[in-house]
């Protein structure tokens, strides 16, 4: 009985065990099992979060490859649908935009299914949260979301989603001051060229300077696209003249083909003033008028025969037939005759010759009693036989005036702008004759050079020359000229000679000389009380301009845009399109820069405002951007939207070549600069702008020549209207024969033949081609459409996250 209750309960220990064991390997396998499928998935896991992440990195490729560079694509598209549009041009921020609202990534999806079959969708949302604080820049921050979603087909249980996030930076690089070719707020001395030709023997005397500055506007673009240039006259030279203006000299060899040269004219042929038949064949021909024209004296009006009582060809008329008479009183009377007298001595001679003959009814006592008793020293006016002379001038004299430019009178090649001729016959010497001015320069520029309430009355009127080229090398491309800036040209004027027989009491031939009638300045018309300045009864202009003045003068009325002499189809400040009319009223200036109606701002207040949160890169100085941007041997410069550099000097003057657009802003520093030029051809949305906050462009090259395709600006913020040279923005051209920009020029002054090598060289020339693509950036030229946006993403991710799990069928 024992021996059984021990064999059951064995048994039942060996049921028990086997049974724990098979428990146990129940157990282990079905950890095993477990394990397996863990491993499985995480193994899964890690494959579709690379596989996710690989797809946010190819989405991210994919925009930035279509953003700025595939204007056909929708990427390109909807991140400009971000700015204002003329249905909604302020969007409410913030508000996002679907870049890509489901995409599968074809480069990732391949490598997936190497041996697996999986999926993935991504997406792409914009968000824009934040506008530049300025509105003369439309610019936006913001940042995109890509979301990328990968799982294994048949297996949705298992999903890895990779999220990131970036920061944009938008942009439009398009500014009011795109429409100008040239732009200068301040006073240059420079605008008429003063430069001589490099052949010291050119075949016309007179055609004897070369441009230095050429300006060539945009051209074959829209009918109403029309470059614009702006001279200004901040800081002008202190000086006692009211007006404050500057001044286009003429010059006949470039501008008689002008339509406005003939309407200014009527004409464009070369003419001489007229001589007397008995003229000697030696006497100087002056044939460089555009005009001329004569009246008589008594058709004038406005002055009258008794102002020329103090006139020295007039007196000295009448001195040499009073001289005759007091003669002829001593020859009849038997007795010799006395030296010749004038003034006083002539009425103490009279009264010698009077006593000596004693005969009352002599006409030579006659005429030498009423000098005697009514000539007041060298003031003839109550001598009856003088007021004779008198009549007769008035009834014989013919004023003769024509028009000339000032190369035909000065030698605008030498330095102080010193007559052609010394010593000028009297015709022609009523401005630039030294014989009859001071200090060596003639009437007009010793008038102007004159002192007056402690001042130069105004040097700028005596800078004379040829003025530069603003229509284009070959004088055909338009542009509008902005600020107070006038034509100008001179009038050589003189009464001529003649013989007549005057009724004394005993008649008598006189011959009265030509009498030059010498420039004055208006302003001395109370003091002088001369002829010259007072006003005619008639206009002497043959068209457009008013000229009612006897004397030798400038005729410097006429806005500059008159040369053009043709309607400029162009857009106004609010983009309109307009007709401007030069002739429809030609003394009227365009005073201030294009801006929008009801804005009334002066040039000095012009500029480029930047809001730099907007930057899609901000610098620290000059030589991070160059690190970064102009990698390895530093001559390709890459571009990428608003690039702000807080403070250094910018030296580019290594770099060759740019690619892509941008604009670079440097706050505080200068930029040196040699030849630089577009990677790809032209036409292409490439552009750079280089803006100087404060500083200086300076040319520095080994080449004479010099080609820059860019926009250059320089002009100071802080403080705006300095007259301090040092505070204000320019470009420094150290002595280059030719300096070439092919984009357009902003400056706040700009000198180009300045002492100490900083200008052009002897011969020099800038030539500033407006860029069609700055111009309007968003313009269609040969076919391809330019954008004028730029959209940067940020090269490093902002925040990043998985998340796993979720079903997705």
């Amino acid at each position: 009985m024992r021996i059984s209750h021990r064999r059951g309960f064995i048994l039942y220990i060996v049921i028990t065990v086997l049974l724990g064991l098979a428990i146990m390997a129940f157990a282990l396998n079905t950890f095993k099992t477990g394990a397996v499928t863990q491993l499985s998935r995480n193994v899964d896991q890690n494959r579709l979060a690379l596989l996710a992440q690989s797809a946010n990195a190819e989405v991210i490729a994919m925009l930035k490859s279509h953003v700025n560079l595939n204007p056909s694509s929708q990427i390109f598209t909807r991140f400009r649908s971000v700015f204002p549009t003329e249905t909604n041009p302020n969007p409410t921020l913030p508000f996002t935009v679907d870049i890509i609202p489901v995409f599968e990534p074809q480069t990732t999806v391949q490598l997936a299914k190497v041996g697996y079959n999986l999926k993935i969708r991504s997406s792409a949302v914009l968000t824009v949260y934040r506008r530049s604080i300025y509105k003369s820049m439309s610019a936006y921050n913001g940042y995109i979301d890509i979301v990328s979603k990968a799982w294994r087909e048949g297996a949705g249980e298992i999903t890895m989603e990779a999220h990131e996030r970036r920061d944009v930076r938008l942009v439009d690089l398009r500014h009011t001051l795109d429409k100008y070719a040239l732009f200068v707020k301040n006073y240059s001395n420079d605008y008429n060229s003063t430069s001589p030709t490099p052949d010291p023997n050119p075949p016309d005397e007179y055609d004897n300077t070369i441009r230095r500055m050429i300006i060539e506007g945009v051209n074959g673009m829209g009918s109403h696209d029309v470059s614009r240039v702006f001279i200004g006259t901040d800081n002008y030279p202190d000086c006692a003249d009211p007006r404050k203006d500057i001044f286009f000299d003429l010059f006949y060899p470039e501008h008689k083909d002008l339509k406005g040269f003939t309407e200014i004219f009527g004409g464009n042929q070369l003419a001489s003033f007229p001589f007397a038949p008995e003229t000697p064949t030696s006497y100087p021909v002056f044939n460089r008028l555009f005009y001329r024209s004569k009246n008589e004296f008594t058709n004038l009006g406005g002055v009258s025969v008794n102002m020329f009582i103090k006139n020295k060809q007039v007196m000295n008329e009448y001195e040499r037939v009073i001289n005759l008479a007091a003669d002829a009183c001593k020859v009849q009377a038997g007795v010799a005759t006395e030296p010749y007298m004038v003034a006083g001595a002539l009425k103490d001679k009279c009264g010698r010759s009077i006593a000596k003959l004693n005969n009352p009814n002599a006409y030579s006592q006659m005429m030498c009693q009423d000098f005697y008793d009514n000539a007041d020293g060298d003031d003839y006016s109550a001598c009856e036989e003088f007021k004779k002379l008198l009549v007769t001038c008035q009834q014989n004299w013919i004023y003769r005036w024509g028009y000339t430019d000032a190369a035909s009178l000065w030698k605008i090649d030498l330095p102080g702008r010193a007559p052609r001729t010394i010593t000028l016959p009297e015709r022609y010497a009523g401005l630039s004759n030294i014989s009859m001015g001071s200090g060596n320069y003639g009437p007009y520029m010793a008038e102007y050079r004159e002192q007056k309430d402690g001042k130069p009355y105004n040097p700028e009127r005596a800078r004379v020359g040829a003025m530069q080229s603003f229509y284009g090398p070959d004088n055909d491309i338009p542009v509008l000229i902005e600020g107070k800036a006038y034509l100008r040209f001179f009038k050589l004027a003189y009464l001529d000679e003649f013989t007549a027989t005057v009724p004394f009491v005993q008649p008598a031939p006189v011959n009265i000389r030509v009498i030059t009638n010498t420039f004055l300045r208006k302003d001395k018309r109370d003091d002088a009380g001369s002829y010259l300045l007072e006003p005619l009864g008639v206009n002497l202009a043959p068209n457009l301009f008013g000229d009612s003045l006897m004397k030798s003068r400038a005729i410097d009325t006429l806005s500059a845009n008159v040369l053009w002499g043709d309607k400029i189809k162009c857009y106004d400040g609010d983009g309109q399109e307009i007709e401007f009319d030069p002739l429809a009223n030609p003394t009227s200036v365009i005073e201030k820069p294009a801006q929008p109606s009801g804005s009334n701002v002066a040039a000095t207040r012009f500029g480029r405002a930047v809001d730099f949160k907007n930057a899609s890169w901000n610098y620290i100085s000059a030589q991070d951007f160059l690190d970064e941007r102009a990698p390895g041997d530093g001559k390709l410069l890459y571009l990428d939207g608003f690039m702000y550099i807080m403070a250094g000097d910018l030296d580019l003057s290594k770099v060759t070549h740019f690619q892509g657009k941008g604009l670079i802003y440097i706050a505080r520093g200068n930029c040196k600069l040699g030849s630089i030029e577009r990677l790809n051809a032209k036409p292409t949305s490439d552009s750079l702008r280089i803006y100087l906050r404060q500083g200086d462009f300076i040319i520095s090259s080994p080449d004479d020549e010099v080609f820059i395709e860019a926009s250059l600006a320089a002009l100071y913020d802080d403080p705006q209207g300095s007259d301090d040279p040092l505070q204000q923005g320019s470009i420094i051209l150290n002595n280059r024969k030719l300096v070439k920009i092919y984009g357009n020029l902003l400056v706040d002054s700009l000198d180009l033949e300045v002492s100490g090598g900083s200008a052009l060289a002897d011969g020099g020339v800038l030539h500033i081609i407006h860029d069609p693509g700055i111009y309007n950036a968003a313009a269609t030229l040969d076919s391809t459409e330019l954008d004028p946006y730029h959209i940067s993403i940020g090269p490093v991710k902002t925040s990043f996250a998985y998340r796993a799990g979720g079903e997705e069928s």
